[in-house]
């Protein structure tokens, strides 16, 4: 009985460790989310100011004869269209402020650093020794351990 009490506390530890890697990747997830969004808001904003820079020279354009109102009814369209994209943008960013408030228990969180996203490349290698720490598998491994000291108490 000892092994088997053994072997499910065993298997709670390897359960915690997993519940703890997939929140470290949630919040990972959510700040490189964030990061983009950010970025996103910037080239919104750089948007923004080239759409208001043509929509000011149709209406120049219309008012000396040179184009119809069609130049400046779509420039306008596109300014809105980027005024909403932004105004999606700046949702998504709240969205993940509090999303990051909540799993860090952090109400003061009001923004991230300033940083500028670079591509990195990863070399992945397969190695054993990293395979056999992962908590998903020594968890399994775990409940394989249970489940076999269980059917050997229940032969007893």
């Amino acid at each position: 009985m000892s092994e088997l009490a053994e072997a499910n506390i065993n298997a709670s530890r390897f359960q915690t460790r997993i519940y703890q890697s997939q929140i470290a990747y949630q919040v990972k997830s959510i700040y490189y989310n964030l990061l983009y969004r950010t970025e996103q808001r910037k080239l919104n904003q750089e948007l923004i100011t080239l759409y208001e820079r043509i929509l000011r020279a149709a209406e120049v354009r219309f008012k000396t004869g040179e184009t119809n109102i069609l130049e400046t009814y779509n420039a306008n369209t596109r300014l809105q269209e980027a005024t909403a994209q932004l105004q999606q943008t700046n949702e998504y960013i709240r969205t993940h402020l509090q999303q990051i408030r909540q799993f860090t228990r952090d109400s003061s969180v009001e923004n991230i650093a300033d940083t500028v996203l670079k591509e990195k490349t990863v070399a992945v290698t397969l190695d054993s020794s990293i395979l056999g720490n992962n908590p998903q598998l020594q968890a399994l491994r775990s409940q394989i351990e249970v489940a076999s000291r269980e059917i050997r108490v229940e032969k007893k």
